[in-house]
């Protein structure tokens, strides 16, 4: 992939944030951590402070949607002030929990936000998944979702229907 002005990363392993450094070469990273993987996580990311500028954010309740939606929500905000511009703007969903990772989808959808993921090669071995190490992490982008189901084109159809209906 090409370099990338801006990722966002929600993370919950620190081998994630040093795969999106070396593919997409952010000139900034924002990570969005929970508290129990933040230690790990700020240790990866000043062992590569010389390969782009950091921003950590922590979600208190990694359990709940809204509070991934509002910490991408802020870290946006803040990126946007640092003059970025949304289309210079990538998340990456691959890490946190599966709350985290609607919240940051949601929020990143619905203000324009590109997405990509890391592609873990895994192979099943004795019952379970497992990392097939003999291959590498791919990162590779994501349609947003609303638009490849055709959700995007409904939901004005639908609030002028409901508009229509209740006489407005």
């Amino acid at each position: 992939m090409t370099q990338t002005k801006v990722l966002i990363l929600l993370a919950s392993r620190p081998e994630t944030v040093e795969v999106a450094v070396e593919r997409l070469q952010p000139e900034t990273l924002g990570v969005i951590v929970s508290q129990e993987i933040l230690e790990a996580v700020v240790l990866k990311c000043s062992e590569l402070k010389g390969e782009a500028r950091f921003l950590c954010r922590v979600v208190d309740s990694p359990m709940e949607i809204g509070d991934s939606f509002s910490r991408f929500e802020h870290l946006l905000s803040e990126l946007e002030g640092m003059g970025y511009g949304r289309g210079e703007i990538l998340l990456d969903v691959t890490g946190g929990t599966t709350p985290m990772r609607l919240g940051v989808a949601l929020a990143a959808m619905t203000r324009g936000v590109g997405m990509v993921h890391q592609r873990v090669p895994q192979v099943y071995v004795d019952g379970r998944w497992e990392q097939d190490e003999s291959r590498e992490v791919e990162v590779a982008p994501m349609g947003n979702p609303l638009v490849a189901t055709g959700l995007l084109r409904e939901v004005p159809e639908a609030r002028a229907e409901h508009a229509r209906l209740r006489g407005l």
